[in-house]
């Protein structure tokens, strides 16, 4: 920071705090890896914070044409948890990449997105 003091023209700032995460994604980024032709099926697991719960309300693909989703509902140590089921539509050799939109009835985070990759290499 820059000042008009000319005993002290600047000074530097430091910032301290804590972040906490909102959710647990594991993978963070899905990636599906094959031949064209194969079917290739993820599972994301996706825990809230203990501070600030929330419901997984939709799970969508942004581009249903590469690959779809199923979103389930699981029991875990501290409440509901999710997984999302991700498998792939699209069966043509080629590099892909899209993203999954998850809908919560969170105020702090009413949306979360998860980045899926897909590689599908030529059948010999």
């Amino acid at each position: 920071m820059l000042s008009n003091d000319p005993k002290k023209r600047s000074t530097s700032l430091i910032f301290k705090g804590l972040v906490k995460k909102f959710v647990s994604i594991t993978p963070r980024q899905v990636r599906l890896i094959g031949t064209e032709g194969q079917d290739l099926v993820r599972t994301v697991r996706i825990v809230p914070n203990r501070e600030s719960p929330f419901k997984l309300l939709t799970a969508r693909p942004i581009d249903p044409k590469l690959f779809s989703v199923k979103l389930k509902e699981v029991k875990g140590k501290n409440g509901p948890e999710y997984e999302i089921s991700v498998t792939n539509v699209a069966k043509k050799e080629g590099r892909y990449s899209s993203l999954i939109t998850l809908g919560t009835d969170s105020k702090l985070k009413p949306e979360i997105k998860i980045q899926v990759s897909l590689y599908l290499r030529k059948k010999v």
